[in-house]
């Protein structure tokens, strides 16, 4: 079978199963939300077509899923100016070791300790290549604006490593991490105002780092800022910006309307990897969705 057809199986079963009486009548909202994903997936996958008449098919099996799903996360999406290595190495190997411990869950298994002591380790990582106290984030003189650009760049990349570890291991989101969220978005409107000051025409200036601005919002409580940073975002006519605008809007319907439920315990994380029953592996939804 080839790739495409085993992507598109994959995606029909997702389908069907978003459809099931079921998982619609046990989370009515977060049903109404995973399905527009799916639709999101099917709209910027470059490599699926699918008809509507084609998601009723019946012959689809799970092997296909399973082969889509585990997908290798080299790296994180968008562009990686500023990422130093020791800080993409946190970010990659924070996904990795979730996604491990995370394959123990469904069959409530206990997590081997080396998985366990891996989360202390990488904790004292991020403790070690933290960015330099008091290096200069503002425009001053006698410094050039590309270094402070670049500082900028790096500390928002080690921020989001560090929300990003956060969520995906500690499980801690939102509230607790204000303080690394607001000095993210700090970070990132300081490098756009100081790239609109190098290169004042748009389509010279380099694309923007996407990721610590889509793992901050996802985890923002104060989100106008945000709002309006994504949308000045979109002007770069990027298609990979507008898919994560477009997923991190979803994010926050689905948690506004959950919480107006009556619900506390959802997160992006959760939201992204869809029902318990088919828990989808993260790189693999940053890829079809082509962040």
């Amino acid at each position: 079978m080839s790739r495409t057809n085993d992507n598109e199986n994959a995606l029909f079963v997702l389908y069907k199963f978003l459809r099931k009486d079921k998982f619609r009548l046990r989370a009515p909202n977060l049903f109404k939300y995973s399905t527009f994903f799916v639709e999101l997936l099917l709209r910027f996958s470059p490599i699926t077509t699918v008809t509507s008449n084609r998601l009723s098919s019946s012959s689809f099996s799970w092997p296909g899923l399973l082969q889509v799903v585990i997908m290798p996360f080299e790296k994180p999406f968008g562009s990686l100016t500023g990422a130093t290595h020791l800080t993409r190495f946190a970010i990659t190997q924070t996904e990795k070791l979730a996604e491990a411990i995370e394959s123990y869950e469904p069959d409530n298994l206990p997590v081997p300790e080396y998985l366990t002591a891996g989360i202390a380790q990488l904790s004292k990582h991020l403790q070690l290549i933290q960015p330099k106290e008091g290096i200069p984030l503002s425009l001053q003189a006698g410094i050039d604006a590309e270094d402070i650009l670049f500082n900028n760049f790096e500390v928002a990349w080690f921020l989001s490593a560090y929300v990003y570890y956060h969520n995906r291991l500690l499980k801690i989101f939102d509230d607790d991490l204000v303080v690394a969220v607001d000095e993210i978005l700090a970070c990132m409107l300081r490098a756009e105002e100081i790239k609109a000051l190098l290169q004042p025409d748009l389509i010279h200036r380099s694309d923007p780092i996407t990721f610590p601005a889509f793992v901050a919002a996802c985890n923002a409580t104060n989100r106008q800022p945000w709002i309006e940073l994504w949308r000045s975002m979109q002007h770069y006519g990027l298609p990979n910006v507008e898919s994560q605008w477009t997923t991190i809007k979803t994010i926050w319907n689905i948690l506004d309307d959950t919480k107006a439920l009556g619900g506390t315990d959802l997160n992006w994380v959760t939201i992204l990897q869809g029902p318990d029953e088919i828990p989808l592996s993260l790189p693999t939804l940053y890829e079809r969705f082509c962040f």
